[in-house]
């Protein structure tokens, strides 16, 4: 059956070597691991070469591991990309192999070993992945303190401190620092902190740990590393945005601001007035997040700003039209502007939620002559949906449309009278008639 089985996988037909691997596997010895293991590593159709990575992963047995292992020195990506998925499926059956890869001559094995170990639980996996910690090359250090740090497991924090602490590599350390604070541990700040400003860092290296320290104080971090946090950035070692994104996702948080307004106010004035062009959407997100919050009157001052430069990014868009919504900015609004309206039509064009067209149609704006067409067919659409907010709304807008709106409510009103009577009630109430019994 196994000469069959070779014929098979030697088949131009897909179908074919997909017959011949079900045929190994239905016999079940342990050689035809190897046969599938060299059919893989020549195999050229991605459908069978899923098979066969699902054949194996699923051949639950040391010698699989040991087979598979000697995959991850091939020369081609593929074949070892492979060969790394199926030995992470195989488990703590990979573990005597991957024991000796981790500590193998060829760098490039030991990181492949980390990355399956990566995928593999357990505590033997874990040490296997602390003894890497200690390698010679950055590389697999790196992949192993991400792997611990992927474990989420509060014992490994000594262990990666330590290991923090006698590395001077800069790439090391900010893999190590990540790890750390996806541990979730709210003590490691004050470790990072101090890590990031030992004085052996030059600037450029400073900026990018402090990158790390960021992402970390923005999960564990509270009003405590703000000190640490505004020298940072008036020595120019984190930038506006990271400042931004910082102070965005404490507030997020529920972390209290109120002793930063007037700093936070400024740096908006600064961000406003120069950055604001070459800023990242993420950047700019943030920005209109903590105005809205501390100073809600700069953002309607740069409102107009943040739309015609960003008009066709729905991300800002959709954060402005948000901020708006929650400020009521639009409907204090004393004069005119015709940002508002581009940002209400915007809205109303793009907002997947009708209920939220409620709030457009309570705008002031909206009824300005200029815009009376374009409003009288949105108020005729939202009285034909079904959202009761947004229909109340609209008989409402209807009735600030002069006599045309009233007349057009008095028409509506005959023809709801037999067929909708939370409709008739709604108009009834708007224009003042008196509650007619149905006919």
């Amino acid at each position: 059956m196994y000469k069959e089985a070779q014929q098979l996988l030697n088949s131009e037909s897909e179908d074919d070597r997909c017959a011949g691997i079900e045929m190994i596997v239905a016999v079940g010895r342990s050689n035809g691991i190897e046969l599938l293991a060299t059919q893989l590593e020549r195999e050229q159709s991605t459908f069978v070469r899923r098979r066969l990575i699902a054949t194996l992963g699923a051949w639950y047995l040391p010698y699989t591991a040991l087979v598979v292992g000697r995959l991850l020195a091939s020369s081609d990506a593929y074949v070892r990309n492979a060969a790394l998925a199926i030995m992470q499926t195989l488990g703590e059956i990979s573990l005597p192999v991957l024991t000796e890869l981790i500590n193998h001559p060829n760098c490039d094995l030991r990181k492949l070993a980390a990355d399956a170990l990566n995928k593999i639980a357990g505590d033997a996996a874990c040490s296997l992945l602390l003894g890497g910690l200690k390698d010679s090359d950055p590389n697999v250090v790196s992949t192993c303190a991400e792997a611990l740090g992927n474990r989420r497991d509060f014992r490994i924090i000594p262990a990666l401190i330590a290991s923090l602490a006698g590395t001077q590599n800069v790439w090391v350390a900010f893999s190590m620092m990540e790890s750390l604070a996806k541990i979730g541990d709210h003590t490691i700040l004050d470790v990072i902190e101090q890590y990031v400003n030992k004085k052996t860092w030059n600037r450029e290296e400073r900026i990018t740990l402090a990158g790390i320290w960021v992402v970390a104080t923005s999960q564990l971090g509270d009003e405590r590393q703000l000190p640490a946090a505004w020298e940072m950035y008036h020595n120019k070692i984190l930038t506006m945005g990271q400042m931004l994104t910082l102070l965005d996702q404490l507030q997020v948080r529920g972390v209290t601001l109120d002793l930063e307004q007037v700093a936070i106010e400024s740096m908006l004035e600064v961000f406003f007035a120069d950055t604001l062009k070459n800023s990242a959407v993420h950047e700019v997100t943030a920005a209109i997040h903590i105005t809205r919050r501390n100073c809600p009157a700069l953002l309607y001052q740069n409102l107009s700003v943040m739309i015609d430069r960003f008009y066709t990014t729905e991300t800002v868009m959709e954060e402005l039209g948000i901020a708006v919504k929650l400020t009521y900015l639009v409907v204090e609004a004393s004069q005119r502007d015709p940002s508002i309206y581009k940002l209400l039509s915007y809205m109303y064009e793009h907002d997947p939620y009708l209920e939220h067209r409620s709030f457009i149609l309570d705008c002031p704006e909206i009824f300005h002559s200029d815009h009376y067409t374009a409003t009288w067919n949105w108020l005729v659409d939202s009285l034909d949906q079904s959202d009761r907010l947004l229909k109340i709304a609209a008989v409402r807008g209807m009735c600030r449309m002069g006599e045309a709106g009233r007349h057009y409510l008095k028409e509506l009103l005959e023809l709801a009278l037999d067929e909708d009577r939370q409709m008739t009630e709604l108009i009834r109430q708007e224009i003042d008639l008196e509650w007619r019994p149905d006919r």
